[in-house]
């Protein structure tokens, strides 16, 4: 149960560089404090006592139903913990390169201080959003302030489970073009434009990937400035985890597309 004591130092700095698993000696030469986040800053005297033997896993605490994860987070700060967190809000910026969601544990519900906390790049790629649940294998308890954020640094580090994706929105950008984007990544869209049908006699004829998966650029054939239209996306449309597009919310409506006013 710690405590623990984060080292704000590049390892591959340190002769010599600490392995996973290491037990090593230091002598700490500066301390620093940043949003309540106490840490070392500055490290001397480095020594392997005991060569990498990855004692990591007995130093993990489950802290799903932990109660005390916010009241008490002095005493949770930089240790290694594990357990199941239950996303219920969108990821939101959280310092550098990072984003973090209101989480739920069944030791903590309702409060907003408690946070899952994971790279930008990885929310990204994965599509973790509101609703998802996320089983944390490895990470840390990192802390702005007094808020509580259960931190993931890569892939490796959890599980998860997301609900399918959802159209969020189409535009037709140009009069022969709508984007239809999701709020999840989206793997593969048949390159024919069949998997997006329209109302209001408008017909696709192709589709274009994101390489993101965020949006679709589908091929429609002439749009009628101001007319609104409906795109229905079919449910063979698969997500980053191969599941289908929520057939509940599959469809979204726009306007035709109307020129800019010349200038």
């Amino acid at each position: 149960p710690g405590p623990a004591l984060f080292i704000g130092v590049d390892p591959t700095t340190l002769t010599p560089a600490p392995k996973v698993g290491d037990k090593i000696d230091l002598t700490v030469t500066e301390m620093a404090t940043v949003y309540d986040l106490r840490y070392a800053k500055a490290v001397s005297n480095v020594t392997t006592t005991t060569p990498a033997t990855d004692p990591i896993p007995g130093l993990i605490q489950d802290v799903s139903a932990a109660t005390d994860l916010v009241s008490a987070l002095d005493s949770y700060e930089s240790e290694l913990i594990s357990g199941t967190f239950n996303v219920k809000d969108d990821f939101t910026t959280a310092g550098g390169g990072f984003l973090a969601a209101t989480s739920e544990t069944t030791g903590i519900t309702g409060d907003t201080k408690l946070k899952f906390r994971v790279p930008e790049t990885l929310q990204k790629k994965l599509g973790l959003v509101n609703g998802c649940v996320v089983t944390l294998k490895t990470g840390t308890m990192w802390r702005f302030t007094t808020t509580a954020q259960a931190n993931a640094m890569v892939e490796a580090d959890f599980t998860y489970t997301c609900p399918a994706a959802k159209v969020v929105s189409a535009i037709a950008s140009d009069a022969t073009t709508v984007r239809v984007t999701f709020d999840r990544p989206i793997k593969t869209v048949n390159a024919n434009g069949s998997e997006f049908t329209f109302d209001n006699s408008l017909t696709a004829s192709a589709a274009t990937l994101a390489a993101d998966g965020s949006y679709v650029d589908v091929t429609t054939g002439s749009q009628t400035s101001g007319t609104n239209y409906t795109v229905t996306v079919a449910n063979t449309v698969l997500d980053v985890d191969g599941t289908a597009v929520d057939q509940t919310a599959n469809t979204a409506t726009f306007a035709g597309f109307t020129p800019p006013p010349p200038v």
